[in-house]
C-alpha cells in the first residue's frame, strides 16, 4: 500500500484503525464503545415519552434551569424547529447571526427553504460578533442566534458583558435570545460559570451529546413549557419522533454524567498544551490561550505536505492525528482543530508538542514530494539529498541496504550528551535508590553498506507496549565514562577509533539538533540511521546508559552481548504502613526497584472503588493476594469487566483505562510489577470510569 496525499474514506478508516495513539477529542469512535455506553438495563421510551426519553430531558433541564427540555435525533431539526416557532409567535423572519453559523455554513439554507426563514448575518467572519455589530441593525429580527463557543474561530466566545449586551440588544426589539450550545459543556468551563447562569441569558438553548461528550447522535433543546410543546409538534412534522429514541438518549446520558465533570480539567491540559506550543517553530495557536477546550492550530506547511506528513506519521508511528487540514488564505499555512478529550488527556503536554513538531519535521523532510511508503512501514526520507533507488516488490519486508556511495553523507558526529529520560532531563534529582547516570560522549555513527537494518516504528514516549532493538555499528571517538563509575573504568572500553556493536533500545521518537544560532529545533528520528546523520545533540535512552557496551574487538555483524549495570540485589518485608496514597485512591507499600521494573503492594479497602486511571508509559502485571472484587479495562472499543480474587493475574498495558473495587467481605490486596519503575506523579491521570469512585470509604 502506498500513501498518496489523498486517500478514499475506506482507506482512511483502515489506516486510522491500525492506529494507538489518537491525539484529538476521546479517540477512535467505534460501535462498540459506542454500544458500551448503553445500559442494559435502560428503559425504553415508545415515540419519545417516558423511559430513558424522559429521564435525559428532565436532566438537561434542570442542568440548564428551563422548565422544560425536549430531545431531538439532531441539532438541524432541532435549531430550525425552536426558530421556527420563535419566527412564528412573532411574525418575523429574520434571524440575526454571525457570518460563520452552523445554520449558515452548513445546512444548506434548509432555514430558508424549509421554513421561510431570512438570515442576516452580522460582523465578520474572521472575528467574534459583538454589540457594536447589532447596534446598526434597523430591522426587528424574529430572534438572535448566538453560537457558544464559535467554532469556526477556534472556541472563541465574547467576554461576559458583551454577551450580556447582546441579549439585551435582542429583547429590547422583541427578539428571542436563541443560543446554539453545541459545545456548551465547553463554554461553560471557559466562562468558569454554572450552565444555569449562562442558559439564563437565552430563551432558548440547543445542546449536542455527540461532540464534546462523545455519545451517540442526539440533543435537546429546553427553554419554557409552551415552546417545547411546540417544538415537538415540528420534531414530529420532520419526522424525528421515531418508534424509539432510547439508544441515543442513553448514550447521551451515560456519556453526560461521565465528561461534564472533566471539562475543567480538558480545558486546563489545553492551556498547557498551548503554552507547549507557544514557541514551536511553524505553530501558531487560535486563540492563545485557549478559552475552552478548543483551540486551533495555524501550522506552516502546504495542504499536500501536511496530508503525505499526516499519514506518514500514522503509517510508521501509529499515530492518529488529522486526515487532512483546512486551507487558509495564504497556502504555506494551514488549519486545524485540537479538541481536548481522554485520548489527547491521555499524552502530556511535552508528548503533544513533540507530536506536532514530527509533523511539521516529516512535512519539511517531504519538501513538496508524496511520500511513497510500504505497509510494513519501510521508507527512505533522508536528511541529505535522496539517491536514486531501485524498484522493490512492496510485499517484501527486508532491510533496507545501502550502497558505497552516500557513506560520507551519512555519518553523524558530535553526540555530546546523554541524559535519563526515567527521571527527566539532565541534572534533575535522582529518584531514591538510583544512581543518576549522565555521561559527556562523542561517537561517529558510521553506516555499513548491506549491513544498515532500519529501525522498528517505537511509540514508548507515546505510551505504546513494545519496543524495538536492533544491531547498531558504531565508531567510538572517544573512551566514554559514568556518573559513579571508577575513574579507572570506562563505559566504552577500547581504543579510540574501534568499531563496536551495540544493542540500542530506541524509545526516544525525536532528536533535538543544534542549530547554528544554538537554538534547538525538533527534527523527526525516522526509519534507519540515515535520519541521524547530522552533527547535533541526540536525547539517547535510559537503556543505553544502563546498558553499557562491553566490547572487544570483533568481526562487523557479529553480535556481542551488553549486560546491565552492576546493580546488588536486596531483601526487605512489607512494610507496616502505606508509604503513598496511589493515584487511583488505593494505599500502596513501594517494594524493591531494579533497572527495568518495580514492585507494591496495593490495598483497597473493603466495599470501596478506586479512581478510574490510565498510564501514560508504564505498564503492570497484578496478582491478586486476597480479598474479592473487580476490575474494569478498556482500550478504545474494548471493554471487559472480570472478577478479582485471590489468584487472578490481570495486565494493565500503558494507555489502558481501568478501575477496580473490593466487595463488602474484605479489603482487596495485591502485588503490581512496573515496568519500567514508576517515573513520577505525573504519570497516571483521571479518566471516565465505570463505578462511582469512592476509594477512600466516605
Amino acid at each position: 500500500m502506498y500513501l498518496t496525499t489523498e486517500s478514499s474514506a475506506a482507506e482512511l478508516a483502515a489506516l486510522r484503525g491500525q492506529c494507538t495513539v489518537f491525539l484529538t477529542g476521546h479517540g477512535p469512535v467505534s460501535a462498540a464503545g459506542l454500544l458500551a455506553s448503553i445500559s442494559p438495563d435502560t428503559a425504553v421510551d415508545r415515540y419519545g415519552d417516558g423511559g430513558v426519553v424522559a429521564e435525559l430531558e428532565a436532566e438537561i433541564a434542570e442542568l440548564l434551569g428551563k422548565p422544560a427540555a425536549a430531545f431531538l435525533p439532531s441539532g438541524t431539526m432541532a435549531q430550525q424547529s425552536v426558530l421556527r416557532v420563535h419566527a412564528d409567535r412573532r411574525q418575523r423572519q429574520t434571524v440575526v447571526f454571525h457570518p460563520m453559523c452552523h445554520l449558515q455554513q452548513h445546512e444548506g439554507q434548509a432555514f430558508q427553504r424549509l421554513h421561510g426563514l431570512t438570515g442576516r448575518p452580522a460582523g465578520d467572519a474572521d472575528r467574534l460578533m459583538n454589540i457594536d455589530d447589532l447596534t446598526p441593525i434597523a430591522e426587528p429580527p424574529a430572534a438572535l442566534l448566538i453560537e457558544l463557543p464559535q467554532r469556526d474561530l477556534g472556541g472563541q466566545q465574547p467576554d461576559w458583558p458583551d454577551l450580556l449586551a447582546q441579549a439585551e440588544w435582542a429583547r429590547d426589539r422583541g427578539a428571542a435570545v436563541h443560543l446554539d450550545g453545541a459545545r456548551l459543556w465547553e463554554s461553560a468551563a471557559g466562562y468558569g460559570k454554572p450552565l444555569r447562569e449562562i442558559a439564563a441569558l437565552f430563551d432558548s438553548v440547543y445542546v449536542s451529546f455527540y461532540k464534546g461528550i462523545g455519545a451517540l447522535a442526539g440533543c435537546c433543546v429546553a427553554g419554557s413549557a409552551d415552546i417545547l410543546a411546540e417544538v415537538r409538534e415540528w420534531r414530529h412534522r420532520m419526522g424525528g419522533t421515531l418508534f424509539g429514541l432510547w439508544p441515543n438518549a442513553a448514550s447521551a446520558l451515560s456519556c453526560l454524567r461521565r465528561r461534564l465533570p472533566l471539562m475543567p480539567e480538558y480545558l486546563s491540559h489545553a492551556r498547557e498544551i498551548a503554552a507547549t506550543l507557544r514557541d514551536l517553530a511553524g505553530v501558531r495557536v487560535v486563540p492563545d490561550p485557549p478559552q475552552v477546550p478548543m483551540m486551533h492550530l495555524l501550522l506552516s506547511t502546504t495542504q499536500e505536505r501536511f496530508a503525505a506528513a499526516a499519514r506518514r506519521l500514522a503509517v510508521e508511528r501509529r499515530i492518529w492525528t488529522w486526515p487532512t487540514a483546512v486551507p487558509t488564505g495564504d497556502p504555506a499555512v494551514q488549519r486545524v482543530e485540537l479538541s481536548v478529550g481522554d485520548a489527547t488527556r491521555a499524552l502530556s503536554p511535552a508528548q503533544v508538542g513533540e507530536i506536532i513538531a514530527t509533523l511539521l519535521a516529516l512535512s519539511r523532510l517531504l519538501d513538496g514530494q508524496i511520500a511513497h511508503s510500504h505497509c510494513s512501514g519501510h521508507h527512505n526520507a533522508r536528511v541529505h539529498p535522496a539517491q536514486p533507488e531501485p524498484a522493490a516488490d512492496p510485499g517484501v519486508d527486508e532491510p533496507h541496504r545501502l550502497g558505497p556511495e552516500p557513506l560520507d553523507e551519512l555519518r553523524a558526529a558530535g553526540v555530546r550528551r546523554l541524559a535519563d529520560p526515567q527521571h527527566g532531563v539532565t541534572h534533575r534529582e535522582q529518584a531514591p535508590c538510583r544512581e543518576v547516570v549522565h555521561a559527556e560522549v562523542q561517537i561517529e555513527v558510521e553506516l555499513i553498506p548491506g549491513q544498515c537494518h532500519p529501525l522498528g516504528p517505537s511509540g514508548d514516549q507515546f505510551g505504546q507496549p513494545g519496543v524495538d532493538h536492533r544491531h547498531l555499528l558504531v565508531r567510538v571517538c572517544r573512551a566514554v565514562r559514568c556518573a559513579g563509575a571508577a575513574a579507572d573504568e570506562p563505559v566504552v572500553p577500547l581504543e579510540p577509533g574501534d568499531l563496536v556493536q551495540d544493542r540500542l533500545l530506541r524509545q526516544v521518537p525525536l532528536a533535538r539538533l543544534r542549530a547554528a544560532d544554538e537554538q534547538y529545533q525538533p527534527a523527526a528520528v525516522l526509519r534507519g540511521l540515515a535520519d541521524m546523520a547530522e552533527t547535533g545533540l541526540q536525547m539517547l535512552t535510559r537503556q543505553m546508559l544502563h546498558n553499557p557496551i562491553l566490547a572487544s574487538q570483533r568481526p562487523i555483524g557479529q553480535p556481542i552481548s551488553c549486560h546491565p549495570m552492576d546493580e546488588r540485589f536486596d531483601t526487605m518485608q512489607l512494610p507496616d504502613e502505606p508509604d503513598a496514597v496511589a493515584p487511583d485512591g488505593s494505599d500502596v507499600r513501594v517494594l524493591l526497584q531494579l533497572a527495568q521494573g518495580s514492585m507494591a503492594h496495593f490495598e483497597l479497602g473493603a466495599g470501596r472503588a478506586s479512581r478510574a486511571v490510565a498510564h501514560r508509559s508504564v505498564e503492570e502485571i497484578w496478582y491478586i493476594l486476597n480479598g474479592n472484587g473487580q476490575m474494569w479495562r478498556r482500550q478504545a472499543d474494548r471493554e471487559e469487566t472480570v472478577p478479582l480474587r485471590s489468584g487472578t493475574c490481570v495486565s494493565i498495558p500503558a494507555g489502558t483505562h481501568f478501575q477496580f473495587r473490593a466487595d463488602s467481605s474484605g479489603p482487596l490486596a495485591a502485588v503490581g510489577m512496573t515496568m519500567p519503575p514508576w517515573p513520577g506523579e505525573d504519570e497516571a491521570y483521571e479518566v471516565p470510569g465505570t463505578w462511582p469512585a469512592d476509594p477512600s470509604g466516605a
